[in-house]
């Protein structure tokens, strides 16, 4: 080989060595910055490393990883593998598969879980590389992740670059990119939150109706702040394209103090926020100051009747207890159902969890429940309901049942579905903790009780309360007192 020949050769070995390093600086140049390598039409979209609200076809939630087709063509997939930074193939897409144009393609990653879920996890602290191949396992398109608290994932926004959404969409694209929701943060965006934040979404309420009677969705703000907060002419609004509500003249928040907005279509009045909140999550709730300046936004996410979407610092998750006007707390949910409880007079009075002695006609010894009517008038109870849950009534009460005043009325707890004609599908623990509900015929709260912990043939006293007294003298269907001790024997 003569000289020329072997200089040829160097250059050329020193160009393709100068080009491999210029693309590897390239992308890790993209990486560092949490953008996508791709500049094929299929690219990772969106992934979720901590996922509880959004399961698989076989009902699992597990992370995943969403792709996408920005082509106007549809596109055969089959034989793509996606993987993590040990860059072995970790799944491989079934043959056939074609993601439509404009279309998108989930994978869903759990360990050991067999072929229809990638072999990995995603870390929640990021810092991990996602990587998706062709077929002749050329790279596709590269991701490193990014930190993502529970049930927020990454969305990849119009500059490659990802971002945390708390309106994850696998399979869909999003209602709304983050920049159309907070617009220009320089001239749309207040620098610091305002004042008044959103604290509390009820989107399936039915416990606690408005001074009107009304049942309907529930918004709650709260003033976090330690100075009156005058918020006259803000503006409520559901999502950048949906309804407003704005706020009356005068009305002024105390440090501390909340605000409830009621959502309703059905009501004109220019009392209530003229939209609707769905129990499916991923609406975004706007709220702006007078100026029109952004001042506070709560994206929803999946939840029950009766649960609500709180904030906790600027963490968003789902609880089992609704405090519309209260702290977000298990001990003001009491305080909040006390104060919708018993304006009809029908109290729970007696709960009894642990029978062994006082037996009903059929000689059965089941749980029970004693109501009162504390009211002047007779108290139709029919369509009432009783249950241990806030989303469930366990048990109706039929048409014609009705409570005169002072008088008692006590229901068996039979869990063995009903051996008695009255009685509500459902025992209680001995061992407390539990919440009975009883609420009206429109699902409203009537009143509510929360067991404790009892021994056997001990009962827990109600009077008007949430929490109960013990008595070791139970009355069931007489009056908790002496003269109702003497009654009943």
């Amino acid at each position: 080989m003569n000289r020329k020949t072997q200089l040829s050769i160097i250059i050329a070995i020193s160009a393709l060595l100068g080009v491999l390093v210029f693309i590897a600086l390239h992308i890790s140049s993209d990486l560092s910055d949490n953008q996508s390598t791709s500049k094929f039409p299929v690219q990772i979209q969106e992934y979720m490393s901590s996922n509880t609200l959004y399961p698989d076809e076989n009902g699992v939630c597990t992370d995943w990883v969403e792709l996408y087709n920005s082509s106007d063509a549809d596109i055969n997939i089959g034989g793509f593998k996606l993987t993590d930074e040990s860059r072995k193939s970790r799944y491989t897409v079934p043959a056939g598969t074609v993601i439509s144009a404009h279309g998108y393609y989930v994978i869903y990653c759990q360990k050991s879980a067999g072929a229809a879920y990638a072999d990995f996890g995603i870390s929640r602290n990021g810092g991990e590389e996602l990587i998706l191949l062709n077929r002749k396992n050329v790279l596709i398109d590269s991701v490193k992740t990014i930190s993502l608290s529970e049930n927020a994932s990454a969305e990849r926004n119009e500059k490659g670059e990802f971002i945390v959404s708390r309106n994850p969409s696998p399979g869909g694209a999003l209602l709304h990119s983050e920049e159309e929701i907070l617009g220009n943060a320089e001239t749309n965006f207040v620098t610091t939150y305002g004042k008044v934040r959103f604290s509390e979404v009820i989107p399936g309420n039915t416990l606690y109706p408005d001074e009107r009677g009304v049942v309907a969705d529930l918004i709650e703000l709260v003033n976090v702040s330690e100075t009156d907060a005058d918020i006259s002419g803000y503006i409520l609004q559901d999502g950048i394209d949906g309804n407003q509500f704005v706020f009356p003249k005068g009305t002024i928040l105390k440090p501390g103090e909340y605000y409830v907005v009621y959502c309703s279509r059905a009501q004109s009045e220019g009392t209530y926020a003229d939209f609707a909140l769905s129990r499916n999550g991923g609406e975004t709730l706007l709220l702006y100051t007078r100026e029109e300046q952004l001042t506070d936004y709560f994206t929803t996410v999946l939840c029950g009747k009766n649960e609500a979407v709180i904030r906790i610092n600027d963490t968003i998750c789902v609880v089992p207890y609704t405090t519309p006007g209260f702290p977000n707390t298990e001990e003001a949910y009491r305080t909040c159902l006390m104060a919708h409880s018993a304006t009809d007079g029908i109290i729970i009075s007696e709960i009894m969890s642990s029978n062994q002695s006082y037996a009903f006609q059929n000689g059965t010894v089941p749980d029970w429940i004693e109501l009162t009517n504390m009211s002047t008038e007779k108290v139709d109870l029919s369509g009432y309901g009783l249950s241990d849950r806030a989303s469930t009534v366990r048990y109706l009460f039929p048409e014609g049942t009705t409570l005169e005043p002072g008088d008692y009325l006590v229901i068996a707890c039979d869990g063995n579905a009903g051996t008695m004609e009255a009685s509500a599908h459902f025992g209680l623990s001995y061992a407390g903790g539990e919440m009975v509900f009883l609420t009206r015929s429109d699902g409203t709260i009537c009143s509510a009780a929360e067991t404790v912990r009892t021994e056997t043939d001990t009962s827990m006293i109600y009077d008007k309360t949430i929490l109960p007294s013990i008595s070791k003298q139970p009355t069931p269907g007489f009056p908790n007192n002496g003269t109702g001790l003497k009654a009943y024997r």
